[in-house]
Protein backbone atom coordinates (compact mmCIF):
# COMPACT_ATOMS: atom_id res chain seq x y z
CA UNK A 1 0.00 0.00 0.00
CA UNK A 2 1.34 3.40 -0.99
CA UNK A 3 1.76 5.88 1.86
CA UNK A 4 1.15 9.56 1.22
CA UNK A 5 -0.63 12.65 2.38
CA UNK A 6 -4.23 12.17 3.46
CA UNK A 7 -6.70 14.75 2.23
CA UNK A 8 -10.35 15.13 1.28
CA UNK A 9 -11.47 17.35 -1.59
CA UNK A 10 -14.96 18.15 -2.83
CA UNK A 11 -16.57 20.56 -5.27
CA UNK A 12 -20.28 21.35 -5.00
CA UNK A 13 -22.19 22.96 -7.84
CA UNK A 14 -25.83 23.97 -7.68
CA UNK A 15 -28.17 25.61 -10.13
CA UNK A 16 -31.72 26.85 -9.78
CA UNK A 17 -32.76 30.48 -9.66
CA UNK A 18 -29.05 31.18 -9.73
CA UNK A 19 -25.81 29.22 -9.62
CA UNK A 20 -23.43 28.46 -6.77
CA UNK A 21 -20.16 26.62 -6.51
CA UNK A 22 -18.14 25.74 -3.42
CA UNK A 23 -14.78 24.03 -3.06
CA UNK A 24 -13.69 22.19 0.08
CA UNK A 25 -10.24 20.93 1.01
CA UNK A 26 -9.21 19.25 4.24
CA UNK A 27 -5.90 17.68 5.14
CA UNK A 28 -5.58 15.10 7.90
CA UNK A 29 -4.45 16.16 11.33
CA UNK A 30 -5.35 14.09 14.41
CA UNK A 31 -7.88 12.06 12.39
CA UNK A 32 -8.19 11.09 8.73
CA UNK A 33 -9.47 13.85 6.47
CA UNK A 34 -12.65 11.90 5.68
CA UNK A 35 -13.34 11.32 9.39
CA UNK A 36 -12.88 15.05 10.03
CA UNK A 37 -15.17 16.15 7.21
CA UNK A 38 -17.98 13.70 7.94
CA UNK A 39 -17.64 13.58 11.73
CA UNK A 40 -17.46 17.32 12.31
CA UNK A 41 -20.40 17.94 9.97
CA UNK A 42 -22.50 15.30 11.76
CA UNK A 43 -21.61 16.78 15.16
CA UNK A 44 -22.46 20.33 14.06
CA UNK A 45 -25.84 19.29 12.64
CA UNK A 46 -26.55 17.16 15.73
CA UNK A 47 -26.03 20.21 17.92
CA UNK A 48 -28.41 22.21 15.71
CA UNK A 49 -31.05 19.48 16.14
CA UNK A 50 -30.49 19.36 19.92
CA UNK A 51 -30.90 23.15 20.09
CA UNK A 52 -34.15 22.93 18.09
CA UNK A 53 -32.70 24.98 15.25
CA UNK A 54 -33.43 22.31 12.62
CA UNK A 55 -36.03 19.56 12.52
CA UNK A 56 -35.06 16.11 13.72
CA UNK A 57 -35.39 12.97 11.67
CA UNK A 58 -34.17 12.41 8.14
CA UNK A 59 -33.28 15.77 6.62
CA UNK A 60 -31.42 15.81 3.29
CA UNK A 61 -28.29 18.01 3.31
CA UNK A 62 -29.76 19.97 0.40
CA UNK A 63 -32.60 21.13 2.64
CA UNK A 64 -30.18 22.31 5.34
CA UNK A 65 -28.26 24.22 2.70
CA UNK A 66 -31.38 26.05 1.52
CA UNK A 67 -31.64 27.87 4.85
CA UNK A 68 -28.97 30.57 4.60
CA UNK A 69 -28.53 31.02 8.36
CA UNK A 70 -28.07 27.28 8.93
CA UNK A 71 -25.80 26.95 5.91
CA UNK A 72 -23.53 29.79 7.04
CA UNK A 73 -23.41 28.41 10.58
CA UNK A 74 -22.25 25.00 9.32
CA UNK A 75 -19.59 26.60 7.11
CA UNK A 76 -18.31 28.76 9.97
CA UNK A 77 -18.12 25.82 12.36
CA UNK A 78 -16.22 23.70 9.83
CA UNK A 79 -13.78 26.52 9.16
CA UNK A 80 -13.15 26.86 12.93
CA UNK A 81 -11.93 23.26 12.76
CA UNK A 82 -9.56 23.99 9.89
CA UNK A 83 -11.70 22.66 7.03
CA UNK A 84 -11.22 25.13 4.19
CA UNK A 85 -14.34 26.01 2.20
CA UNK A 86 -14.32 28.65 -0.52
CA UNK A 87 -17.10 29.99 -2.69
CA UNK A 88 -16.15 30.01 -6.36
CA UNK A 89 -17.77 32.30 -8.91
Amino acid sequence: MKEGEDFCIMEVYGRGEGEMRYFMLDEAREFTAMARVTGYTAAIVSRLVAEGRVENGIVPPEKLGMDEKTFLHILQELEKRGIKIEQWN
